[in-house]
């Protein structure tokens, strides 16, 4: 049997017969001593990894319900507005437009699996800052939580580290809460995003 895969890459590539290399969690025989592999099929016959299936989850426009609390004990801020998320090639690319206290906000993201490193990375950019932020992260063993690491500048300039985790509700919803450290370095949840995909897909 002839399987075709595609890397993370874009690259296409041919397996002849029962593979016996690469990851054999991917693949099992079938009845007839052929490879089969649990990776979805595209239209094209390349098989998609998960790393990519995971980044297509998001494709789409999403509502965003948004609670801020810019430090510990402090009022929550309330806002509203609508992240868009596209791949192009191996990457996922995000758009979102909120309201933030009567203020536009505006963030941009740039997301995909780094074989190298074996994590997910990719780089964030916002209206409230003026400097790039790396982000890199993983997905626990059950697929539907996503945790990811950063650093930022507080206002005197000083790194800081922030923990940003993402859990998969259901196939419309997900919710991010950023963790942070307080000036005493107690954590709290800084931000807090409801993400529901704005076309449902249907069981």
């Amino acid at each position: 049997m002839q399987a075709v895969f595609e890397d993370l890459y874009g690259n296409i590539f041919v397996v002849e017969g029962p593979q016996k290399a690469g990851n054999p969690a991917a693949t099992q025989q079938d009845g007839n001593g052929d490879t089969k592999s649990d990776y979805p099929v595209k239209p094209n016959g390349a098989q998609v990894r998960p790393e990519l299936q995971r980044l297509r989850f998001r494709e789409g426009t999403w509502d965003v319900t948004m609670e801020f609390q810019p430090a510990p004990r402090s009022e929550k801020l309330l806002s509203k507005g609508v992240q868009t998320n596209r791949l192009s090639g191996q990457w996922l690319i995000s758009d979102l437009d909120a309201d933030m206290n009567g203020r536009r906000f505006n963030g941009h993201g740039v997301n995909g699996f780094d074989p190298g490193k074996g994590k997910y990375v990719g780089i964030w950019i916002d209206s409230m800052r003026n400097y790039i932020t790396p982000v890199e992260g993983s997905y626990d063993a059950s697929g539907k939580v996503f945790t990811t690491t950063s650093m930022e500048r507080d206002a005197k300039g000083v790194s800081v580290p922030l923990t940003e985790v993402t859990e998969t509700i259901d196939d419309n919803t997900e919710v991010m809460t950023l963790w942070a450290e307080g000036e005493k370095g107690e954590k709290f949840a800084r931000i807090k995003i409801t993400y529901t995909r704005r076309h449902q897909k249907s069981d």
